[in-house]
């Protein structure tokens, strides 16, 4: 019985905390780029050999950062 209420809990507050972050990652203006991984962010999308052809990629593909 315990472990039935505590898996109930535990995906309800995962559910909040998704909901919160999707409203709050929502309202704000980022420039066009690759999706990012919450906590991650981009860090698994960058090859670790020759980055640079990915992020010319990325230029070519959503324009350039400033």
């Amino acid at each position: 019985m315990y472990f039935k209420t505590a898996y109930k809990s535990f995906k309800i507050d995962i559910g909040g905390c998704f909901w919160i972050w999707r409203i709050a990652s929502a309202s704000k203006k980022y420039p066009p780029g690759p999706i990012k991984l919450p906590i991650l962010g981009n860090a698994l999308i960058i090859p670790t050999n020759n980055p640079w052809f990915k992020f010319t990629e990325w230029k070519a593909r959503y324009g350039t950062c400033i």
